[in-house]
């Protein structure tokens, strides 16, 4: 109890002299953007010192300091359950192990430090260099990632651009955070601009904005408007990451008819070819022996997402347990058993759910249930009008995106689910539509 009451008094009077020092830092930079922001008062993306110089350090550091806090935070708190619930399992209460989850997580957020500390030793601190500050809604975002390391993946370099929508609400212990994506692009680069330079590595950025998308903008704190480019490459070991928030805002530059020209990336950027997307999507193309198109799509093409809502239904189960345990109202464990139902419905879907679609014979055939067991729809292609991307689930800042067949005699079919982006959704959905139209 004493070791546990040091380390608790060194854990709260840590974070007390981190918030002193944290709120010195902050007042310092404060002063320094005001003075930016009375200077420049119709560019508020020469309001930060960084997005100014256009040179924008990556949040790799941040994060890493964050994952350290918190997990420090969380397993000191929730250790003494290691020693609490084995004492109440030998008094018979078997409700108890709910308490273990909780340390559990610990365990969980000790690797995510790990894997944070050791990809910040193997790869530094990125700067992305904006060619052009700041990025133009109705024009483009430029610049090159500059790492201090060299970095040659064999696959290329993934680029996403993102457009965020920060809401906070509630207050005090009730406050939360959730995010939602507003736009989404992507790309991959095959080569950087450095490859002979093995001290660093230098990769090419060039996105095209949307006119009418929204600015970057953080005059409401409770809702936010954040752009992020996020870099990431498969490499031995650790992979590389990195994210960068960047200032993008219309200007007298914004044009609603502007045309990306990207012949200056043309020698970086990577070939792709939409099988190549389609598999990578976890989409798998056949083609019949009467020369039509099969799309199938396989059980657990998402894994990791299917871990995260089993883990999560577990929790939410033995939260329902714990109240039935303890006497709780019976409206609680029913609402909360209701809640539970749709949950496994989604674990079941997401690790069993499988979708065929077969375009030939003049007929779209969509086969959609659990292991290949399910309804069977036939639609003439006189009926089909199209295929529409539509947004689906966001998990985490992972948008997933959902096909539907639009039909004239009814309400739309779904056609494919689980499309992690809109480039790899727009692909598919192009491929049918030519398939659609070949049969035609």
């Amino acid at each position: 109890m004493i070791c546990f009451e040091l380390l608790f008094g060194l854990l709260f009077g840590g974070v007390g002299f981190g918030l002193m020092a944290g709120g010195i830092i902050a007042a310092k930079r404060s002063r320094k953007d005001s003075k930016l922001k009375h200077a420049n008062p119709e560019a508020p993306w020469l309001w930060k010192a960084a997005w100014a110089a256009g040179e924008i350090r990556s949040s790799n550091r941040m994060m890493m300091v964050f994952s350290m806090v918190f997990c420090l935070f969380w397993n000191l708190v929730s250790s003494p359950l290691w020693f609490v619930v084995p004492a109440e399992l030998k008094k018979g209460n078997r409700a108890a192990l709910v308490g273990l989850l909780f340390p559990t997580v610990g365990i969980g957020l000790l690797i995510w430090v790990i894997r944070s500390v050791l990809r910040w030793r193997k790869f530094g601190e990125s700067i992305f260099r904006m060619a052009e500050v700041p990025g133009v809604l109705g024009g483009k975002l430029a610049g090159v990632i500059q790492t201090p390391v060299h970095i040659a993946p064999d696959d290329g370099f993934r680029l996403r651009l993102t457009c965020v929508n920060r809401v906070t609400t509630g207050s005090g212990k009730h406050r939360s955070t959730s995010e939602r994506i507003l736009h989404e692009d992507e790309r991959v680069m095959s080569r950087e601009v450095l490859p002979d330079d093995h001290t660093q590595s230098a990769i090419p950025v060039l996105f095209a904005l949307p006119y009418d998308a929204r600015a970057t903008d953080d005059s409401n704190s409770d809702s936010t408007i954040v752009w992020r480019l996020e870099v990431k490459a498969r490499v031995p070991g650790i992979d590389y990451q990195s994210r960068f928030e960047v200032p993008v805002y219309q200007t007298e530059a914004s044009s609603p008819d502007f045309e990306l020209d990207d012949s200056a990336v043309q020698a970086y950027a990577a070939d792709i070819q939409p099988g190549d997307i389609m598999a990578a999507s976890g989409v798998r193309l056949t083609e019949s022996s009467w020369g039509g198109q099969t799309y199938v799509y396989p059980p657990a093409r998402h894994p990791l997402n299917a871990l995260g809502l089993t883990f999560f239904f577990a929790i939410w189960t033995g939260a329902i347990v714990f109240m039935i345990k303890l006497g709780a109202p019976l409206m609680f464990p029913v609402i909360f058993g209701l809640v539970d139902i749709f949950v496994l419905m989604g674990v079941a879907d997401l690790w069993l759910g499988t979708c065929r679609v077969e375009v030939g014979r003049r007929t779209v055939t969509v086969k959609r249930g659990l292991l290949g067991l399910g309804r069977t729809t036939i639609v003439p292609l006189e009926q089909v009008e199209g295929v529409d991307v539509a947004r689906g689930m966001q998990s985490g800042n992972r948008v997933y995106y959902t096909l539907k067949l639009k039909r004239s005699t009814g309400r739309a079919l779904t056609v494919g689910s689980y499309l992690p982006s809109r480039k790899s959704a727009e692909t598919v959905a192009e491929h049918m539509q030519g398939a659609i139209a070949t049969e035609g």
